[in-house]
């Protein structure tokens, strides 16, 4: 039985800031490997505020991911990004903030549109997309930016097609998202304005959608809502929010990382040009291997909780540090390398249980598509500019590139 005495971070020492200070481009700060075997549930410091714990080994974030003592519906106080300052007060993000029955039910609605056949279905739109987009950057001549020429178009696009959203203005709503998402990198005041404009759009799209029905995701959502099924009008906005940022935002920054670290490791992207077969091996490896955001939005405990080493307290906030799961040397053999033809142990990129991520398989289509058709078209290519030269986004609750100059 755990007691006071076993409880590990004290009081009178200051805890520190999570994300920790070397948690910077696509580096793992070394301080994981540490928490994994002296202090694997350690006290630290939230962005805006609060004290969490942190939860650093892969059993135990499964464990977390699984138990229903651990909640994820709004608290006062548990802010992670600066769109999350408030989080008590609004439920912005409906799936990732509710606990079942109802996150079930609302969950259930939208996974008809995330089925492996209708991804699957998806492909050849995917893969006329990233055609059409790439025969563009190669017309330019290069060197191109291959953010803007792929990387941000390609998501941003099949996910609004899919939704049912115009794409005209994709990069002022991408800006938008942008803010929301930010841990340091805008004001509240910047994050807020961002916040109120992206909800008027989206309501503006739903308006039409009510009076225009058609073949999507959003005018299914609403003949559910309409025929008296729970969702209500805040919900469906909510749920098309959420929909829209996360099926892009992720996706963008993981096809820029990948590319980057094909890049800038020779060897891997000649592997993957001597066996393109391994390509969908080593989506998955590189899904394990780097890290793509902040550890996620806080959960809460409903009831005291022993865990690990602690004992974790009713209200006590959790952080799952799953890019540190997926490190765990406890789980996987020579963590820290890269192995495309490693053993499949699933990772924790999506997460697990209840609330892994619905779009993992849109998401994986689309690093396919991606990866796949920049190594058949442009075997060649490289970095534009030194490595040292790449700009990276700071204060951002996603990691990644501002920019990736390319030639061929």
């Amino acid at each position: 039985m755990i007691n006071e005495t076993d409880v590990v971070g004290s009081d009178t020492v200051e805890p520190p800031v999570c994300p920790f200070a070397q948690d910077v481009r696509l580096e793992h700060d070394p301080r994981y490997a540490k928490l994994r075997v002296d202090e694997p549930v350690s006290k630290v410091r939230m962005p805006h505020g609060g004290d969490a714990w942190l939860v650093t080994r892969y059993e135990d974030i499964k464990s977390v991911l699984t138990d229903s003592r651990f909640r994820r519906a709004p608290m006062e106080g548990r802010a992670v990004t600066a769109a999350t300052k408030d989080i008590g007060k609004a439920r912005s993000a409906i799936l990732p903030m509710t606990d079942p029955p109802e996150h079930t039910q609302i969950r259930r609605l939208v996974t008809k549109a995330f089925t492996v056949r209708r991804i699957e279905e998806l492909r050849p739109r995917v893969q006329a997309t990233a055609d059409e987009l790439l025969d563009a950057m190669e017309a330019s001549g290069g060197p191109a930016d291959l953010v803007a020429a792929l990387c941000l178009p390609m998501p941003i696009t099949i996910i609004a097609q899919l939704l049912g959203v115009p794409t005209p203005d994709q990069r002022k709503v991408h800006s938008w998202v942008r803010a929301m998402l930010s841990i340091s990198d805008h004001t509240p005041e910047e994050v807020a304005h961002a916040t109120a404009e992206f909800k008027a759009y989206m309501a503006e799209v739903l308006q039409e959608r009510r009076r225009t029905p058609d073949d999507d995701l959003i005018s299914q959502l609403i003949q559910v809502q309409e025929e008296g099924d729970r969702l209500s009008m805040d919900e469906l906005h909510s749920i098309v929010m959420l929909l829209f940022v996360a099926g892009h935002e992720s996706t963008q920054n993981q096809i820029t990382n990948f590319t980057y670290t094909l890049l800038t490791r020779p060897d891997l992207w000649q592997e993957l040009l001597a066996h393109p077969e391994r390509l969908p091996e080593a989506i998955e490896e590189l899904l394990r291997y780097l890290p793509l955001g902040f550890a996620g939005l806080p959960l809460w405990t409903a009831e005291d909780v022993p865990l690990a080493n602690v004992l974790i307290r009713k209200g006590d906030s959790v952080l799952l540090a799953k890019t540190s799961g997926n490190r765990d040397a406890a789980v996987f053999d020579r963590a820290d390398e890269i192995d495309f033809q490693r053993a499949a142990v699933p990772h924790l990129a999506f997460g697990h249980g209840p609330h892994y991520c619905i779009g993992a398989q849109l998401a994986r289509m689309e690093l396919q598509v991606a990866l796949g058709t920049l190594l058949r078209r442009f075997p060649g290519l490289q970095l534009a500019v030194p490595d040292e030269e790449l700009r990276w986004r700071e204060g951002a609750f996603m990691r990644g590139l501002i920019d990736l100059p390319v030639t061929w």
